[in-house]
């Protein structure tokens, strides 16, 4: 006889899988044409989408649904934490210029392409792989047992990146992803539930994609960048009760 929580798994990998490939297939849609608007009805697919199954499924009224989604009212000390420590490796970026001559500027619209980042990779993903995924994982786990589950789906999920992208670059992006599994999911559960801390790293993960690099130095700061943050995200982890536990004033 299943448990309850092995009963709760399959519409949970299963929205998982069929939210993921929408999100997806949406922004691909757009790729060509006007990716920052597929970017947004991405984001839009994945919050309602999330929020279609906790309230069919799950049987959650609407408000209690955008609550365990994550769209809550964060702890103060892990958002301002998250946001000075994200901050600091933005810095690569003018640092990569001086030492390699790399052209490195803001783009066209740079307001509505941050936007879009913010709203697919920021919101959207976290929504579905923090507030949807772990959430439902943690709820009769332990925070580790949740958190590695997390991570294999991740990098189930993260194969198609190789069918499109460079081989290093996709190698790279998939070692971030998992690398991110376990310090987001604490961001997230340090943050009252929330999906704004997590948010605001994963948005800061594509900044690389953001910035406007000379394109002879694209792959070389990609894999860079992508470096650093995979080392950021097992330091943040490590040193997690210092950085995010406690008042701001201890």
């Amino acid at each position: 006889m299943l448990s309850s929580s092995q009963k709760t798994l399959l519409p949970v990998l299963g929205g998982f899988a069929l939210i993921f490939i929408a999100i997806d297939q949406t922004a691909a849609a757009f790729g060509t044409t006007d990716p920052i608007t597929g970017y947004w009805l991405a984001s839009l697919v994945a919050v309602a989408s999330t929020l279609v199954v906790e309230m069919l499924v799950f049987k959650r009224k609407w408000a209690d649904a955008l609550r365990f989604l994550g769209f809550g009212r964060p702890q103060r000390r892990t958002l301002i934490v998250t946001a000075l420590t994200g901050g600091i490796t933005l810095l690569f970026f003018p640092l990569f210029s001086y030492l390699t001559g790399a052209s490195v500027s803001l783009p066209e619209n740079w307001l509505w392409k941050l936007s879009g980042i913010v709203a697919l990779h920021g919101i959207g993903e976290e929504v579905l792989f923090r507030g949807f995924l772990f959430h439902h994982l943690r709820a009769e786990r332990t925070f580790h047992r949740a958190a590695f589950l997390s991570l294999i789906v991740f990098a189930i999920a993260h194969i198609y990146l190789f069918t499109y992208m460079p081989a290093p670059l996709a190698l790279f992006a998939t070692a971030l992803s998992l690398a991110s599994a376990y310090p987001f999911a604490y961001l997230f559960e340090q943050g009252n539930n929330t999906v704004w801390a997590p948010a605001l790293f994963h948005t800061m993960v594509h900044a690389v994609s953001f910035f406007v690099i000379s394109e002879s130095h694209v792959m070389t700061a990609g894999i860079a960048w992508m470096s650093i943050w995979i080392v950021s995200a097992l330091l943040i982890f490590a040193f997690r009760k210092r950085l995010f536990e406690g008042s701001l004033t201890s």
